[in-house]
């Protein structure tokens, strides 16, 4: 809630602001973060979470070894803090901008996290993966190999602080 304070010499009305920056523009940028990298049969998935939230349009995930995977966020989804995105590759559904539960409960989707799907798959050949702002800078990333190509008997975390 706004006090009706001049912000950058331009008083408001002193109401709420709803998530936009005086003035109407956009909410910020989300900030997000790889939590999990998961080639599994019968869908490979990659999991985000949101740092701060605000917009995840023209965020970017790519993989920088030997493949060409590549998604970008589209426009009109915008993300609380603590939200969890979930990339399958493969899928079938991808949620509705407002609407995280869009795609159902029915495995591997969830009512609990946002649900993007593309083509493509993975596999444990030698990845690395590197998350762009929308202005393309690097934000984070992960790398991991696995020489013979089995699925690991462990998982480890990705460090999920800014």
């Amino acid at each position: 809630m706004d006090t009706g304070t001049p912000d950058a010499g331009i008083p408001d009305a002193g109401a709420s602001d709803a998530g936009t920056l005086d003035g109407g523009g956009p909410p910020p940028e989300a900030s997000l973060r790889i939590t999990e990298i998961n080639p599994d049969v019968p869908q490979d998935l990659i999991e985000l979470v949101a740092i701060t939230g605000g917009t995840l349009t023209g965020i970017s995930l790519q993989e920088l070894t030997n493949s060409d995977f590549a998604f970008t966020f589209p426009q009109g989804y915008t993300v609380e803090t603590g939200a969890v995105l979930v990339l399958h590759l493969g899928g079938s559904c991808t949620d509705a901008p407002g609407n995280p539960a869009a795609c159902g409960q029915t495995p591997p989707f969830s009512a609990s996290a946002w649900d993007f799907s593309m083509p493509g798959s993975l596999s444990y050949s030698g990845k690395v993966f590197e998350l762009l702002s929308s202005k393309g800078a690097p934000v984070d990333g992960v790398p991991f190999v696995r020489a013979s190509g089995e699925m690991p008997t462990n998982l480890v975390a990705a460090e999920t602080s800014p």
